[in-house]
């Protein structure tokens, strides 16, 4: 497993690179916990899609899914994950700073 930083500047239409694509893998969230500097709405994706519903924030509020991960036939179970070979992202529809961090591993596929 590892963590990563989320310093993400919305400008309210360009995505943000929080964990850089790998080869062959694929990136699996496990927790993630972040704040937003304006009210915007966050929506996490697998490059330019979608894998999580729009998210609305408030200015200074924050969204944390940070227990422990669900683990189900002994195998942990990922909120959510991006296609294989492709950088997890964010889509900020406001501009907006989200800073926070999250846990992940890549999982060759």
């Amino acid at each position: 497993m590892a963590n990563a930083v989320i310093n993400a500047v919305g400008d309210g239409s360009t995505d943000q690179t929080v964990v850089a694509a790998v080869a062959g893998m694929s990136i699996e969230v496990l927790q993630y916990t972040y704040t937003a500097s304006a009210d915007a709405t966050v929506t996490w994706k697998s490059a330019s899609t979608a894998i999580s519903g729009p998210m609305p924030i408030l200015a200074s509020g924050g969204i944390a899914n940070a227990s422990a991960p669900a683990v189900f036939g002994g195998q942990i179970m990922p909120l959510f994950q991006t296609a294989v070979g492709e950088a997890l992202k964010v889509g900020i529809n406001a501009v907006s700073t989200l800073g926070g961090h999250l846990v992940y591993r890549t999982v060759l596929k």
